[in-house]
């Protein structure tokens, strides 16, 4: 007998990076906390954990969640979103804030912006 994973064991998913759109595909079992699959996208990719916010239908991964517990099929996305510090234009306190892409309309180019802020720079 195998002892092998089954495909009832395990969950393919696809994590999309914002600041590229590149998608990268992971096979973990769906009992994994998913701060493991954080981790090992963060390797593969080069880039701080630190700097990084991952999202699942737009609610973000706590670090002790299961794909069983968020009941994650093959083929659901995450969302790897990339953290800016900014620097608010009244003088309240600096904020981390994840950035959304927005589209520029049929250019095929996206940008990240925000009202509330005045300077950001990346915290990679």
């Amino acid at each position: 007998m195998s002892r092998g994973r089954s495909d009832e064991d395990t969950v393919k998913l696809k994590v999309q990076y914002n600041k590229d759109g590149v998608q990268t595909f992971f096979r973990v079992k769906r009992s994994i906390k998913l701060q493991k699959l954080k981790e090992a996208f963060c390797k593969k990719r080069s880039l701080d954990p630190k700097s990084m916010q991952f999202t699942f239908d737009g609610v973000g991964l706590e670090k002790n969640k299961t794909p069983k517990g968020l009941g994650m099929e093959d083929g659901d996305e995450i969302d790897a979103l990339e953290h800016f510090e900014c620097e608010p234009l009244d003088n309240s306190s600096k904020k981390i804030l994840p950035v959304q892409p927005i589209s520029l309309g049929g250019t095929g180019q996206s940008c990240a912006s925000s009202n509330i802020v005045k300077r950001c720079k990346s915290s990679s």
